[in-house]
């Protein structure tokens, strides 16, 4: 069953990155004229140099860049402005890779620059290439919109030097405006370089509520789910029951899941990290032989176990009214054991011996998963369950759970 959840998942990752996602949407051309059809959405962690763009859902595709149209607009769900800019080349973050020195180049680029927060005093927009995060403002005065500046370096002794230019610049721009006060030098004061802190910042200045901010769909969502767990538990190493005549017999009991998974894009969904809890119980049971025999060997156990999981998914057919889904990730489980009995048997003096076992209570799987979600609240899901590591402790051999679970569940809430 590994090997069938492996290959499936690399035979469908080849569709990955040329699946398209045509979502209503409109392009401004060069002439100011509003072009309506459908937009190729996809999650960008970049700015995106290029949009596929078709007047029908299954029509004939157009290419658009910067340089081409003034920008577009995805379902209200992400807009971009087409812009010449200065762009900052710095590095920040990376240590390894800060310059020594204050280095203050850049280039100029026409590029889509994300709209943040359309202020009608001032405009908040980012744009994000493989250097870095860049935040950009914009009044109704401004020709072009102008970078934000941040920066980190070393200085002669070694030590790295945080400039924050874009405090700076953000009191002057609340001055030249006329709302500069003692709220706003606060807020400011207190803003980080990212674009949940600049929109705070950037919707005060232009006097705007909370009430006023724009909607977006939520990152997390709620999952609850039950179905049937098949647990498998195995011997490898030096014993008995280690052999190829060894059984395992599966044990099929109920299980309870939840959890949470956070989206990278709420509007889109496609990348997620599940956060996953679930309880259930399982009774292996591993023979060599059959009673009559002149031995018998016989170990079972009940298992009681808590599991918490958390797994990267990946929407490959990423639909509102249908997904499908594989992941994977790692497990940590916690397990109390009940009638644990490991017997041999000898027919001849019809005697019977219990060599007792210790069973670790806590254990590592890896989960390989694919499933369903159908409009949007309604899911399946199968999951391979691998074991990591052996419930035992012993240096001669081991004993190994593996699990295939079958699971309804229901999303929560409304989302992507």
């Amino acid at each position: 069953m590994k090997y069938i959840f492996t290959s499936m998942i690399m035979a469908l990752a080849s569709f990955v990155y040329g699946q398209a996602n045509y979502q209503p949407g409109f392009v401004i051309t060069t002439q100011s004229d509003t072009l309506k059809g459908f937009i190729n959405y996809q999650e960008w962690n970049n700015n995106p140099k290029k949009i596929a763009f078709r007047k029908t859902p299954d029509g004939k595709t157009i290419e658009f860049t910067p340089q081409t149209i003034r920008g577009f607009n995805v379902s209200d769900l992400e807009i971009y402005k087409s812009a010449i800019v200065s762009i900052s080349t710095d590095k920040v973050s990376d240590l390894s890779l800060l310059s020594t020195g204050a280095d203050s180049t850049s280039i100029t680029d026409t590029v889509f620059l994300k709209v943040l927060y359309p202020g009608k005093k001032l405009l908040l927009y980012a744009y994000i290439d493989e250097i870095k995060p860049r935040y950009y403002i914009q009044t109704a005065e401004d020709h072009t919109p102008k970078e934000l500046t941040y920066r980190e370096y070393y200085d002669s002794a070694s030590k790295v030097v945080t400039k924050r230019k874009y405090q700076q610049q953000l009191i002057l721009i609340a001055i030249k405006l006329g709302v500069y006060n003692a709220d706003i030098m606060n807020t400011i004061a207190g803003t980080g370089y990212n674009a949940q802190d600049l929109k705070k910042c950037v919707m005060q200045i232009n006097g705007d509520s909370e009430k006023r901010k724009n909607g977006s769909a939520s990152h997390i969502r709620w999952i609850v789910g039950a179905g049937i767990n098949a647990s498998t538990a195995y011997y490898k190493g030096d014993n008995a029951l280690a052999g190829v005549n060894a059984t395992s017999k599966a044990s099929y009991t109920p299980q309870i899941s939840g959890g949470l998974d956070w989206l990278f894009n709420p509007n889109t969904g496609r990348n997620l990290i599940h956060f996953g809890l679930s309880a259930l119980v399982s009774k292996p049971e591993i023979t060599l032989g059959k009673p009559g025999d002149n031995v018998f060997y016989k170990h079972s156990f009940t298992q009681y176990t808590l599991s918490f999981s958390p797994q990267y998914v990946y929407n490959i057919y990423n639909k509102e009214a249908f997904k499908f889904f594989v992941g994977t990730g790692f497990a940590i489980n916690l397990s109390k054991y009940y009638n644990n009995k490991n017997l041999t048997v000898y027919s001849n003096n019809s005697a019977t011996y219990d060599h007792p076992v210790d069973l670790q209570p806590a254990w590592l799987s890896i989960p390989v998963k694919a499933g369903a979600l159908i409009n949007r609240n309604y899911g399946f899901t199968l999951t391979y369950l691998a074991p990591a590591g052996s419930i035992t402790n012993y240096l001669f051999y081991g004993i190994y759970n593996r699990m295939i679970q079958a699971s309804f569940n229901y999303v929560l809430g409304k989302h992507k």
